[in-house]
């Protein structure tokens, strides 16, 4: 039991946590998220009581009280996103070093797609009537098929990231029970299939990966999420098994 105990404790221990800054920010870009959702929610049923209110009377004040709760909402709703691209941004960070450059590429994208955000705060505030916003609205639904790719990218890159670490990881506990020659000598034949495994799992994710590679066209966002979802669950269940294999391994050769 004491051997079980320490193996686990190495292996925790061994685990790259975030530092206290890159923590602060990801629990603050979280709460800042949350906040806005809160706050777009609220507006959003504003807007939408406005317009119908306007559709019913459509007279001067209707129309200026329409215009003003389109701007707050579509505002609060430009926050809500910035907010969640930095949560994203800075969330990937946690396992960039199992893929490095592609994580970068995506942090990239996440930044550029902030920027564009950030431009949008003056834009919006600068909006007078519903056609100006109605221009608006077309030109946003355009940039939002992207902002849309990098916010799924991340995701997906962030699950690959975290499954290549946890590969590593078992690796590592397997080489451990090998070095004990007694663990050795009785379990041997579980690990035949553990490279054969860890190769499927890692094309799982490489097959992930390849979705959201693809170049988005027209105004209509192509969701490339779920593909890569089954392809991710395909390797995390492989994973989770192997997982079970080792405890089993453990508690029946080292316990």
């Amino acid at each position: 039991m004491v051997y079980i105990f320490l193996l686990f404790l190495s292996l925790f221990l061994s685990l790259p946590n975030p530092s206290f800054a890159q923590a602060d920010l990801i629990s603050q870009y979280q709460n800042d998220y949350q906040f806005e959702l809160d706050q777009y929610q609220k507006l959003y049923q504003d807007y939408l009581e406005k317009k119908q209110v306007n559709q019913k009377y459509n007279t001067i004040n209707t129309e200026k009280e329409l215009i003003q709760s389109t701007k707050s909402s579509l505002s609060s709703r430009n926050q809500l996103l910035l907010n969640y691209l930095r949560y994203l941004r800075v969330k990937i960070d946690s396992f960039k070093i199992m893929e490095p450059q592609s994580t970068q590429t995506i942090q990239n994208q996440l930044s550029q797609q902030e920027t564009w955000l950030e431009s949008q705060k003056l834009a919006i505030n600068q909006l007078s009537d519903l056609p100006q916003i109605q221009t608006w609205a077309k030109n946003f639904k355009t940039q939002y098929v992207q902002i849309q790719k990098s916010m799924y990218s991340a995701l997906i890159q962030h699950d690959v990231n975290l499954q290549l670490q946890i590969i590593e990881y078992l690796k590592d506990l397997t080489d451990v029970i090998k070095n004990d020659s007694i663990a050795l000598q009785e379990s041997n034949q579980w690990f035949i299939s553990f490279p054969q495994q860890f190769e499927i799992s890692q094309n799982y994710l490489q097959t992930a990966g390849t979705y959201y590679q693809k170049n988005q066209t027209g105004n209509r966002f192509q969701n490339f999420y779920p593909e890569s979802k089954k392809e991710l669950e395909r390797s995390r269940t492989i994973l989770k098994n192997l997982n079970s294999d080792l405890k089993s391994i453990i508690t029946k050769f080292l316990n």
